[in-house]
């Protein structure tokens, strides 16, 4: 993938005269990104429902003739929800999924307009990978984690938290491009209303202080579930296996007695050290992005994550399927 790290950088409305070096970590605006944030609907097509989920529903479209995503929005605070995608539609960057504009014409129902991403989301993508279905795409278990990595730590350096990393919200694009999504939502909580059902769906990945107040969204709850996600390359499992007949016997685990998802046997350490390191119960103790970064460039050569063959997938001997008896 060619990935390499530079400082987080986003585009302005106005651009300084003169020439300026082009930085490949630093997309320029796109055709359909308006230097206001405004989108033109008379320009909008809308094609086809593709999904529903806890926030609203999410749709194929067209804009200006070229393929969008277009997210409808419910049941969250309205101004605070806005004010986190105007900071992300400001963030330019190669590895997130751009937000071209919104669409606030219906008080109730904002509509938020992000680039058309095709491939799979990197759930998919490990599935196919572990049961040997071919996909077309090759990325190295270490390009995933350096781009998730840098993907984060531009998040973080604009002042925005992702609050709800999972590979359900990452995207390995059939042009092996891997892209954050959905990110920006932690500013929800400034409004006291905002309810416990933004936290539905993947609870494997919150960190233990989400448990005590969902509030509790930082850059630092990102980096917990950047550890789990190591884990799940690692392995090719998701964390804890399919199995969850006792999730709140696990969650409880989780939270009280540090249990952790597993790693291959003869995973490098420095890849497990950074994966226990990110999962470490006390917020102040996880590395930033920006550490992850530097630490997967240093060792992206690391000949133990060199393709030889087919991905054989990791199934640990969780010892809570053992305390469920």
């Amino acid at each position: 993938m060619g990935l390499r790290h530079s400082a987080p950088c986003w585009s302005d409305a106005a651009e300084p005269e003169g020439e300026k070096d082009v930085d490949p970590d630093v997309l320029p605006p796109s055709p359909l990104h308006a230097s206001d944030g405004s989108i033109d609907c008379a320009k909008l097509q809308m094609l086809e429902t593709i999904g529903h989920d806890a926030h609203g529903r999410v749709d194929r479209a067209l804009y200006k003739s070229k393929p969008v995503t277009v997210r409808t929005i419910n049941n969250v605070p309205r101004p605070t929800y806005l004010a986190s995608m105007r900071k992300a539609y400001s963030l330019r960057s190669p590895y997130t999924v751009a937000v071209h504009g919104i669409i606030d014409a219906n008080p109730d129902r904002p509509k938020i307009v992000t680039e058309w991403v095709d491939g799979y989301r990197l759930s998919q993508y490990l599935a196919y990978r572990s049961a040997g279905r071919p996909t077309g795409l090759n990325p190295s278990t270490l390009d995933i984690a350096l781009a998730v990595a840098m993907g984060l730590d531009m998040i973080h350096e604009h002042g925005l938290v992702h609050g709800q990393l999972h590979p359900n919200k990452i995207y390995v694009t059939s042009n092996e491009e891997i892209k954050l999504s959905d990110f920006g939502g932690s500013l929800y909580h400034e409004d006291p209303t905002f309810s416990r059902m933004y936290f539905e769906g993947e609870p494997y990945y919150w960190a233990p202080e989400l448990y005590e107040d969902y509030r509790n969204e930082t850059p630092a709850a990102d980096m917990y579930a950047f550890g789990v996600i190591l884990c799940y390359l690692d392995t090719g499992v998701p964390p804890f296996g399919p199995d969850d007949r006792c999730r709140n016997s696990l969650l409880l685990d989780i939270v009280d007695n540090a249990l952790r998802p597993a790693l291959r046997p003869n995973c490098p350490d420095w890849y497990r050290n950074l994966a226990h390191q990110c999962m470490a119960k006390d917020p102040i103790d996880r590395p930033s992005a920006a550490d992850a970064v530097d630490l997967l460039i240093r060792h992206n050569g690391d000949v133990a994550f060199l393709d030889d063959g087919p991905f054989q997938p990791f199934y640990a001997p969780y010892p809570w399927l053992r305390k469920s008896r």
